[in-house]
């Protein structure tokens, strides 16, 4: 299948919602989801991104653009969450930033970014 038409597809099952705004999309995901091979969805995914249908992440997955993404308030829900559930002993220190960004699967300046404008109340 042309490349042009797997992004095709791609474009249409995201503006009928069945990828959220917000959620990354993996290769092996969307191949499985349309039965298609991986190395065509590469490829239309970087297409979609050059016509803004979809989002390019410094880390080179791809994401549904929305408004309602916001990495940094996840963050900090999951921080909370965490010491709410007794991962992280209320008025302990937090882990290293390093070791916190690899437990929360982010990079450590976006969670010091998260952590600068985060409301611990």
């Amino acid at each position: 299948m042309p490349i042009v038409e797997v992004g095709q597809r791609i474009r249409r099952e995201i503006i009928a919602g069945t990828y959220a705004a917000g959620s990354l999309l993996s290769l092996s995901g969307l191949a499985a989801d349309l039965c298609l091979p991986v190395d065509s969805v590469e490829p239309a995914l970087s297409d979609l991104a050059r016509t803004g249908v979809v989002t390019r992440e410094p880390t080179g997955r791809f994401r549904v653009p929305g408004p309602e993404y916001d990495r940094s308030g996840q963050l900090v829900f999951w921080i909370k969450e965490l010491v709410a559930a007794g991962v992280y002993p209320v008025g302990t220190a937090l882990p290293s930033r390093r070791d916190l960004a690899r437990q929360l699967v982010t990079s450590q300046e976006r969670l010091a970014e998260a952590l600068r404008h985060a409301t611990w109340i």
